[in-house]
């Protein structure tokens, strides 16, 4: 098998002839082990900067408590329709910001160590980018988890196995495609100050089309399109279908309002365009699409400097 070029000297160094390599040459390490033992790196190196974990920790135990009590124990009349629609949104942004922009964060300081590393070829950029993203999951997804079971049953979400699991799932999902924003808004920008600008304004755009502040079905058709590459429109439809899909609503005498069904409440928001297993699938796909965008930057970032690609 022909190895990478050479470079071959004449006698006289005037004719020295020189072959550029156009290509990596081949690794020397299995693909797993590479992996196994750069994800063991990134662990050592959180144990060693416990301060991700520990805010992670202490923010999700915080929310669990906060939002738990602020909409604790929610009933059945009129007004526990306003407290379940801002427990649910509450709970959809929850699981961005405190998220991304820590994560974000920790990319992008480490950077330069890849670049450095990846500068002589030291290993395939594919393993070390599913290390990377491997050794976020557990400390994103495990305090979380606790606080959705926390607030699951503080504010008395409907008690109902199916529906815990269904929720559980929606909320992995939004977990991941944030994760995905994260690796993706950290390798599309280069200086931490400006992705710290640039991310709260990207994600607060992207929460007028949850179908909260606006109505889903409402948004002038010039920009309704954008809901469709929502994270918050995804993850907040289905947890609001999930929660208010065979709940039913008293009403007081004289209301100006009166919201009899769940299913009433999903018409007047909008929120019922599609299923939930969609809305899981879709932010799911919208991870993956991130994660994909995120390793193309990546890629052409920190590829040494005797490739073209």
């Amino acid at each position: 098998m022909a190895g990478p070029s050479r470079v071959s000297i004449s006698k006289d160094i005037t004719n020295e002839v020189v072959d550029i390599v156009y290509y990596e040459a081949p690794p020397m390490n299995r693909w797993l082990s590479e992996m196994l033992v750069l994800l063991k790196r990134d662990w050592i190196l959180s144990k060693r900067n416990m301060s991700l974990v520990y805010g992670l920790i202490g923010e999700c135990v915080v929310n669990m408590v906060f939002l738990g009590f602020v909409f604790f124990q929610l009933g059945k009349d009129q007004s526990s329709v306003q407290n379940r629609i801002g427990a649910l949104f509450s709970l959809t942004v929850q699981c961005t910001f405190p998220v991304i922009i820590p994560v974000m964060t920790v990319i992008m300081t480490s950077r330069d160590v890849l670049l450095r590393e990846r500068s002589g070829g030291t290993y395939r950029m594919t393993s070390y980018f599913f290390a990377k993203s491997l050794s976020f999951f557990p400390l994103v997804i495990a305090p979380y988890y606790i606080m959705y079971l926390g607030m699951y049953f503080i504010a008395h979400l409907q008690y109902d196995a199916a529906k815990f699991f269904i929720g559980l799932a929606n909320l992995s999902a939004i977990l991941f495609a944030a994760l995905g924003f994260a690796f993706a808004m950290s390798m599309a920008v280069r200086s931490l100050e400006v992705a710290h600008i640039i991310t709260p304004v990207s994600l607060g755009t992207l929460m007028l089309f949850a179908g909260n502040l606006s109505n889903a079905k409402a948004i002038t058709p010039v920009l309704r399109w954008l809901k469709y590459v929502c994270i918050y429109y995804y993850a907040y439809s289905g947890f609001v279908q999930n929660e208010f899909e065979g709940l039913e609503f008293t009403c007081t005498p004289g209301a100006a309002i009166c919201y009899k069904t769940g299913q009433d409440v999903l018409n007047t928001y909008g929120l019922d365009e599609l299923p939930i297993w969609q809305c899981i699938l879709l932010n799911v796909v919208l991870g993956i699409a991130f994660y994909a965008l995120a390793y193309c930057l990546l890629r052409w970032k920190a590829k040494p400097r005797y490739l073209w690609l």
